[in-house]
């Protein structure tokens, strides 16, 4: 049966075949399957990283855009503040300014309001004047006209 064997290894392949080293070199399915298995992962893996790659380039460039707009926002809320403060100065200088040019200072408050008293002072004797005036002509007998006051009611 050996030498059978060895004849037909002789007509086909030219020369013995060691059957042992023949099997050792077999495919060894179980690791075939691993091999692919692992190869199978690997693609699903890199398919999985490249996504996540993916969502974390649109998350920067988000977020570089929310940054942009954020700082642009910053800065015209920097500007209205400056302007409202220089705004502010301005009305508070005019302010002040019109107090003084408008507003009567005591000094003037006082020379104003001697002068009134002086006028009504003026005025009393005046009017004493005239009452004096008109009781010496009740007593000449001269007449005195006097307006007509009308009574109603």
């Amino acid at each position: 049966l050996e030498a059978r064997a060895r004849d037909v290894q002789m007509l086909k392949f030219g020369q013995e075949v060691d059957l042992e080293v023949l099997e050792k070199m077999s495919v060894n399915t179980v690791a075939e399957e691993l091999k692919a298995q692992l190869q199978k992962l690997e693609l699903q893996n890199s398919r999985e990283l490249k996504a996540w790659e993916a969502q974390i380039q649109q998350a920067a460039a988000e977020l570089a855009n929310v940054t942009k707009q954020n700082t642009e926002k910053l800065e015209r809320v920097a500007e209205l503040t400056s302007a409202q403060h220089r705004l502010e100065k301005e009305l508070n200088g005019t302010q002040s300014r019109m107090v003084a040019e408008v507003g009567p200072s005591k000094e003037r408050m006082k020379a104003e309001r001697e002068q009134l008293v002086s006028l009504v002072k003026l005025q009393a004797r005046e009017m004493e004047a005239l009452k004096a005036e008109i009781n010496m002509l009740r007593r000449k007998g001269g007449h005195v006209y006097t307006p007509s006051v009308r009574k109603t009611g």
